[in-house]
């Protein structure tokens, strides 16, 4: 059985997507990118690679081709903020008076009980059992 197994896997082409890359990368990709074509565009009719010459403090100028490194975020990182801990008995608390304070005043406003869709239900089941004593009686 594993034998079987291993013959399948031997056949699977194992799929080869790229890595996404971050905004550093990203970044430093399109910079390297505008140069190549800026210089490509100064020397067209040069017949050597695409190179740039560095200087490192004060050495002498050196030749490299452009490469593409990764350089660090230009954003800084974002710190979460800091909150109290809050008290979930309470705030649940806190939600429910709220809340029937709030019931309180809407029946007041009204001057009646709010509207309940039970009733209706209750109003069905009473009119059928009449008819059905209606029925039996007739």
């Amino acid at each position: 059985m594993s034998q079987a197994a291993n013959d399948l896997s031997e056949k699977v082409v194992p799929l080869h997507r790229p890595i996404p890359m971050t905004e550093a990368e990203r970044s430093a990709k399109y910079r390297a990118r505008k140069k190549l074509k800026g210089l490509s565009r100064k020397k067209r009719d040069a017949a050597k690679p695409v190179t740039k010459a560095i200087t490192r403090d004060g050495q002498k100028p050196v030749t490299e081709t452009v490469t593409q490194s990764v350089t660090p975020a230009v954003t800084t990182p974002v710190t979460p903020s800091v909150t109290a801990p809050v008290d979930l008995i309470a705030l649940r608390r806190d939600i429910q008076d709220w809340t029937k304070l709030h019931n309180q005043v809407d029946r007041l406003r009204t001057g009646r009980e709010p509207y309940n869709p039970r009733f209706v239900f209750f109003l069905v089941g009473v009119g059928f059992f009449v008819l059905l004593a209606y029925s039996a009686v007739g």
